[in-house]
């Protein structure tokens, strides 16, 4: 049987331009997201292709999230 990549649905989406506004959050229709760390729907202005790189805009309860799951 062939190996499988795992996917995941949970991505980076900057909510606005402020600092600690990028999320980690999953799809929840076709225009909005859910973020991980407080549930709250928005309409992302952008996804990101990876992991955000300016730290001052991560929002810092995903940040520990995200590090929670790598471990």
């Amino acid at each position: 049987m062939p190996h499988r990549k795992m996917t995941t649905r949970v991505s980076w989406y900057v909510a606005s331009l402020a600092d600690g506004d990028t999320h980690l959050a999953e799809r929840s229709g076709e225009v909005l997201v859910t973020a991980q760390c407080d549930g709250r729907q928005f309409r992302p202005l952008v996804k990101l292709a990876g992991a955000p790189l300016d730290e001052a805009q991560i929002c810092p309860s995903c940040l520990l999230g995200a590090n929670r799951s790598v471990r």
